[in-house]
């Protein structure tokens, strides 16, 4: 299945922050992080029923690496990316912010 990709501004936002935050700590490890995502992305644009399901039709993409989930919902023609978050925080934190989203 070959869906088109978007991503929500406030995803990229999540992205940009999440590079920052690694490259302040280990230059380099920002771009690795992005090469992860981009990579769950590719995963999730040839499967996207493989993640799990976890609020309301929300499915969660695991970065391989990082603690971090790609928060997605498949459309009819699209996959949309309403978020990319930080796992270590709190699930109602998460939850909460993917209701505003929707």
């Amino acid at each position: 299945m070959n869906l088109e990709i978007f991503i929500k501004p406030r995803a990229e936002s999540d992205m940009l922050d999440a590079f920052r935050f690694y490259d302040v700590q280990f230059p380099g490890l920002g771009e690795e992080l992005i090469r992860c995502v981009d990579a769950k992305l590719e995963f999730i644009n040839r499967h996207p029923n493989a993640c799990s399901e976890m609020y309301k039709g929300f499915r969660r993409g695991l970065i391989s690496r990082f603690p971090f989930g790609i928060y997605y919902k498949i459309e009819k023609k699209r996959i949309v990316v309403f978020a990319v978050l930080d796992l270590r925080q709190n699930p109602e934190s998460i939850q909460s912010r993917l209701t505003k989203e929707n």
